[in-house]
């Protein structure tokens, strides 16, 4: 695998026709009624910050699947263990949660054993309908956002059995939340504010927004563009990292809201996306060969000098199956740390002392604690 991380000067002749996209103003207009949104850059950032470019390209050899990697545990870990669909996976300080396409949510230790199951299917007290995603926080308190645009909070007992101990209403799709402190970030556009990230309190209080939403097209399009994504916390260091489903930057801000750094995966897949008046948004399959965002991580890194970590997953699609290709980021920095290649479908990552915790549902539903050769050999 070639890795090189690129500055806005150095650009190779093959990214000429997409960098030029990028002093698009707005989106075109193509025809009555329609609007086309070719590459999506116009979330871009406030002004005097650097966008990095990162080149992901060449020889991913899916023949030696995690060899960098060690294997602390893993769930299904006997016939009598069993994991549906993993949507998604969130990792506190002692305690992993992991989001089932089922509606119930599996709780894991540190060493990766299970300790607690809750949920069930439905919109009764206790129940999950359309689970999106998942946070924990440090005391095991668990949210689980719904599609339906309530968050769940689910509390343990003495003995650590869950129950529902409140809930809440969010004016959107809450698409991904993460737990900064005592308080939650949730990836949810706000139409007045027009940003993508929200701070809400436990209870359920939206305080404010930050990082600017996309602001081209319709209100939907506003919408879309700004909340699909995810969203990571760090917050030893006050840090939230945030990618985009359909476009292909990452992006890190203070909690505080100012933006420390955008960077560009060279290798994502361009979607192009058509806005046709009262038909909604028309999105295009992504190019085979590739990569897709799957999964967004990031944790704090004591030994490193600006002390965290981002880690984002992307799959790419091509003659020899899927391949997952996880890219290190310094969090505060932007600046590449790795790039390494898996076999599988680890889509769903978070870190936590130096291990991975990663799910995927290829070739099965599989929750893995791995330990991180980023940390021992970079930090």
């Amino acid at each position: 695998m070639m890795i090189e991380t690129m500055s806005p000067r150095k650009r190779s002749p093959k990214l000429i026709p997409t960098i030029l996209t990028l002093a698009i103003a707005a989106a075109p207009t193509s025809a009555r009624g329609q609007v086309t949104h070719p590459d999506l850059t116009l979330t871009l950032s406030e002004p005097g910050v650097e966008t990095k470019q990162v080149r992901v390209t060449g020889g991913d050899d899916p023949s030696q699947p995690l060899k960098d990697w060690r294997e602390l545990a893993a769930f299904p870990a006997d016939a009598d263990s069993y994991i549906g669909t993993v949507t998604d996976v969130s990792v506190g300080s002692s305690r992993t949660a992991l989001l089932d396409g089922s509606s119930e949510v599996l709780v894991f230790d540190s060493a990766g054993r299970q300790v607690a199951a809750f949920g069930r299917r439905g919109e009764g007290p206790g129940e999950i309908v359309h689970g999106q995603a998942v946070a924990v926080a440090n005391d095991g308190t668990v949210f689980v956002a719904q599609r339906t645009r309530v968050v769940k909070v689910f509390s343990p007992d003495s003995q650590g059995e869950y129950t529902e101990r409140s809930s809440f209403p969010v004016p959107g799709l809450p698409y991904d939340l993460c737990v900064m402190g005592d308080r939650l970030v949730l990836r949810l556009y706000h139409a007045e504010s027009k940003t993508m990230l929200q701070v809400y309190s436990f209870d359920g209080e939206r305080e404010r927004g930050f990082g600017s939403g996309y602001p081209a097209g319709s209100a939907l399009a506003q919408r879309t563009l700004s909340e699909q994504g995810q969203v990571a916390c760090v917050p030893e260091q006050e840090l939230v990292v945030v990618n985009w489903t359909y476009q292909p930057f990452l992006a890190a801000f203070t909690f505080a809201g100012s933006q420390l750094w955008h960077a560009r995966i060279d290798d994502h897949a361009v979607i192009p996306i058509e806005e046709k008046e009262g038909q909604g948004l028309r999105f295009t399959i992504p190019e085979s060969g590739k990569l897709w965002p799957t999964g967004l991580a990031a944790t704090s890194a004591p030994s490193r000098p600006s002390g965290a970590i981002a880690l984002a997953s992307y799959s790419r699609v091509g003659s020899r199956g899927e391949v997952v290709v996880s890219v290190h980021l310094d969090a505060a920095t932007g600046s590449l740390v790795a790039v390494d290649s898996t076999l599988g479908s680890y889509v769903y990552g978070s870190t936590i002392d130096g291990a991975l915790v990663a799910a995927g549902n290829v070739p099965e539903p599989r929750l893995v604690f791995l330990r991180s050769p980023v940390t021992s050999d970079r930090e």
